[in-house]
């Protein structure tokens, strides 16, 4: 329940069913290094997330940030093998149905594979949850 002064306004905890299991969540992992191992500076990682963010915003509609730490495992060059830990910057979108088109998807990977390029990473990390599927799942661009 919510009280304003000019009245008092029911408000439900639970969305409908409708509203709350219509959209799918994408989750970007933003790398902080260039390369694998070299830090970037606190400016250079936060400019890469609002990038990131910006983008998400007008493809999707919205997002939610933070920062993170992942590890993973390389598959290639001097580090293959070895287990590499660094901060990560999680920007994350509950996309309408409408949002989540053919184009917009087709953009937005093109978007994540040149910055895959210009970064300088084997990988960056995608995360999609939908009510179409029954499990998460991890793409790797």
């Amino acid at each position: 329940m919510v009280k304003s002064l000019s009245r008092e306004i029911t408000v439900p905890i639970f969305p409908s069913r409708k509203t709350a299991f219509s959209r799918t969540k994408i989750t970007v992992f933003v790398p902080s290094t260039s390369g694998k191992t070299k830090p970037l500076t606190r400016a250079q990682f936060s400019a890469r997330i609002k990038k990131v963010a910006s983008r998400m915003t007008r493809d999707f509609g919205g997002t939610t940030r933070f920062r993170g730490k992942g590890t993973f495992v390389s598959t290639a060059g001097r580090t293959r093998g070895k287990v590499i830990a660094e901060k990560v910057g999680v920007v994350e979108s509950f996309v309408p149905a409408g949002r989540l088109n053919l184009k917009n998807r087709k953009n937005f990977t093109k978007f994540l594979q040149e910055n895959k390029r210009e970064w300088g990473q084997e990988t960056i990390a995608v995360s999609i949850e939908s009510p179409k599927r029954k499990a998460e799942e991890v793409h790797f661009v």
